[in-house]
């Protein structure tokens, strides 16, 4: 499956090269997790019992989503245009598979546990769950809509990957159990050996079906191991590229001017002049900055302060 490049790609001139470049690359992060799934059943690092069920659930969040970016890429690739399935489509997946995740949580509550958040290991606020619930799907369609927006440069959302998820595995507290965390080991590991891939030059695309899934299960593992305020230190890049295009919009709708030259940012920057390497390897360079904030906003470096 080959990916076809929008006419409003910038430097339309090095764009049009990747032209044809072999999509749906984010199935390789599921052979890299379910790999390492297996490998923890064989060793018994992981026990199947009752409470293997959230990392059961983090799975399928993550080949739902890699499901719904297969179909979308699908349709691109054979229909020959960067256009699969329409915004309004691809977000009602999302939500859908966010309302099955909310409905798990839901079925699996522990009172006073479930729906509070923790700000850091010794700080955590009671939300009630009519609140919390809709606050995870918009926890989980928006990280994956973010990294999502992300992937327009080579090596970009996967690299932003690596450090996000490897934070989480760091900083958990009071959610999953420490074996569980190798899930967020493995798709930090599975997104490092994929930059070997799609690093500039890029070989690979993830596309939808890897970008899709990256923010959701960055979501879904959160949730579970109560990291919702963490995940959000660790993922601002991406939540930055996607108020760049919320901030476009709505600028250009209300005033008729543009803030950025073209959003998301990392096309803005693209468009001033720095080289797509240069961008890539600043915002990694963003990423590493904030794995430390996040960590030592849980708490985990309080020790070394």
């Amino acid at each position: 499956m080959r990916q076809p490049i929008g006419s409003d790609a910038p430097q339309p001139e090095s764009h049009k090269l990747k032209q044809g470049t072999p999509t749906m690359g984010g199935i390789l992060f599921a052979v890299g997790v379910f790999v390492a799934i297996l490998a923890g059943v064989a060793a018994k690092l992981l026990p199947l019992d009752e409470e293997s069920n959230n990392l059961a659930a983090i799975v399928v969040v993550l080949v739902l989503h890699m499901g719904l970016g297969f179909l979308d890429d699908y349709l691109k690739a054979t229909r020959g245009k960067a256009m699969g399935l329409r915004a309004t489509q691809k977000l009602a997946g999302q939500i859908a598979i966010a309302v099955l995740f909310v409905i798990y949580l839901a079925a699996t509550a522990t009172p006073g546990v479930t729906t509070t958040l923790s700000l850091s290991r010794d700080l955590t606020v009671n939300v009630p769950p009519w609140l919390y619930y809709p606050l995870v799907i918009v926890l989980m369609a928006g990280l994956s809509n973010s990294v999502n927006l992300t992937d327009g440069l080579d090596g970009l959302a996967a690299g932003l990957a690596v450090p996000a998820f490897a934070g989480l595995a760091m900083a958990g507290f009071n959610g999953l159990r420490p074996e569980n965390a190798f899930f967020a080991w493995a798709m930090s590991g599975s997104c490092l050996g994929f930059i070997v891939y799609n690093g500039f030059p890029a070989r690979v695309f993830m596309g939808d079906t890897g970008s899709l899934a990256i923010g959701a299960s960055l979501a879904a593992f959160a949730v579970l191991s109560k990291e919702e305020i963490p995940v959000l230190i660790f993922c601002l890049v991406y939540i930055v590229e996607t108020l760049s295009v919320v901030i476009q919009v709505i600028s250009f709708k209300t005033r008729g001017k543009r803030v950025f030259k073209m959003a998301p940012v990392h096309h803005h920057f693209e468009m001033s002049g720095w080289k797509e390497v240069q961008v890539v390897q600043r915002f990694w360079i963003a990423g590493l900055i904030l794995l430390w904030l996040g960590l030592l906003a849980a708490g985990w470096l309080a020790p070394f302060a």
